[in-house]
């Protein structure tokens, strides 16, 4: 929750920044029902645009960020799941040297 708001407030203070640069450069001019808005009706217009860009980015990259750390957990247990169908043999009787050399040394 911590990481979104500080992702509001950073698209807040880039549309407040930016703003007139936009507004000198491009002459962008927001018209609703006939009035255009001017001022802090634009700021805020802009602003929830510039909010619902940066959510729809964090969401996007938390989603992708989640599917990378599955692919890796499922490749990891994949390898796994190979090395002990490849080697069962090899730890069936290194268990069994274990477990009868452990009884020997018991017994001397």
């Amino acid at each position: 929750m911590k990481k979104i708001l500080i992702a509001v407030l950073l698209a807040f203070v880039f549309v407040y920044c930016f703003e007139s640069i936009v507004d000198t450069l491009f002459g962008l001019q927001i018209i609703v029902a006939d009035t255009t808005l001017s001022g802090l009706g634009e700021l805020g217009a802009l602003a929830l645009v510039a909010i619902l860009l940066v959510l729809i980015g964090l969401f996007v990259a938390v989603s992708v960020a989640g599917v990378v750390l599955f692919v890796m957990a499922m490749v990891f247990g994949a390898i796994m799941l190979a090395g002990i169908a490849t080697f069962w043999p090899v730890i069936l009787v290194l268990m069994l040297v274990v477990l009868l050399a452990k009884d020997r040394r018991k017994h001397s």
